[in-house]
């Protein structure tokens, strides 16, 4: 009996999601994770002081299901697009209203529903794939992180 080979190759920056409750809210982010793969990634294949999806393919999209705190900002229930623009000691993060664009093709500034900074902490070990994590609590506490290659970025979020 002749056995199928299968000859599909694995996508190299996978879909991948990360998903918590926060009080009253679920958060959930949606994203292609590219692997380092050898390659510079901060400064090399990711430039610094450019918006950046924050993944692969699509915007990295971030979805919440009732009003947030973010940055001493509410954002309300909806789907949103996450960017980034990495710099080296500071990275701005941004929620855009176009949730539904390809990688920063379409950005368009003027949809921006939130901008602010934070500093990306330096990790002692690289990790391969870009992973998204959202923890959370019933008190509505939480933090989101993005970590990569060797660094992480992270920003509390609220929801009573």
């Amino acid at each position: 009996m002749l056995k199928s080979i299968n000859t599909k190759k694995k996508p190299l920056s996978p879909p991948d999601s990360a998903e918590a409750i926060v009080g009253n809210a679920t958060i959930k982010i949606n994203y292609s994770s590219p692997r380092v793969r050898g390659r510079i990634i901060w400064g090399g294949l990711i430039g610094f002081d450019s918006s950046w999806s924050a993944g692969a393919h699509d915007a990295t999209r971030i979805a919440f299901s009732a009003d947030v705190i973010i940055n001493d900002s509410v954002i309300k229930a909806g789907t949103y697009a996450f960017f980034t623009i990495p710099g080296k000691e500071s990275w701005t993060i941004i929620i855009n209203r176009n949730y539904n664009q390809h990688l920063a093709d379409d950005y368009d500034k003027a949809l921006d529903i939130l901008r602010f900074d934070v500093t990306p902490k330096e990790l002692p070990e690289s990790k391969e794939e870009l992973t998204y994590t959202v923890e959370g609590d019933r008190d509505g506490n939480g933090l989101i992180s993005l970590t990569w290659d060797k660094l992480r970025i992270q920003f509390e979020v609220e929801s009573k």
